[in-house]
């Protein structure tokens, strides 16, 4: 149905949008790309967004060309907020990633459930990661 560049892409325009209409005052960067990464107090929060591959295997047995692969991944935000302030701009920036990724479908992409990990402070920032499992089928 889809491969795992054209999922990325999928996922990543996806972000660009549901972000955009979501938090739209909170800078956002993907994986391997250029940008400035804001220095506290600069902003007060700033996300970095990556789809990352783990588990792949084969489905069904055949001939070349009907065969069906499952393909699994995750959608990663990480969330920068400046340390001391409270938890309030991590909960928002959660609900916005989890408003866009969590039990939804698109593109032969199923998105099923959202965790979040708090990793503490780094530097001037307080750090947590929400993570988006999702799958789908790739014939080959």
């Amino acid at each position: 149905m889809t491969t795992m560049s054209a999922a990325r892409q999928a996922i990543l325009s996806r972000c660009a949008t549901a972000w955009n209409a979501l938090s739209p005052a909170v800078p956002y960067f993907f994986d391997n790309e250029a940008g400035d990464v804001p220095d506290a107090p600069a902003g007060e929060s700033w996300c970095r967004f990556s789809v990352q591959e783990s588990d792949s295997r084969q489905e069904t047995l055949g001939p070349v060309g009907t065969r069906r692969y499952r393909r699994q991944g995750v959608a990663r935000l990480e969330i920068y907020c400046l340390s001391d302030k409270g938890m309030l701009k991590r909960d928002a920036l959660v609900s916005s990633f989890r408003a866009a990724f969590e039990g939804v479908s698109f593109s032969g992409l199923y998105f099923t459930d959202c965790q979040v990990q708090d990793i503490g402070i780094e530097g001037n920032w307080w750090r947590a990661s929400a993570l988006g499992s999702f799958w789908f089928e790739e014939v080959k």
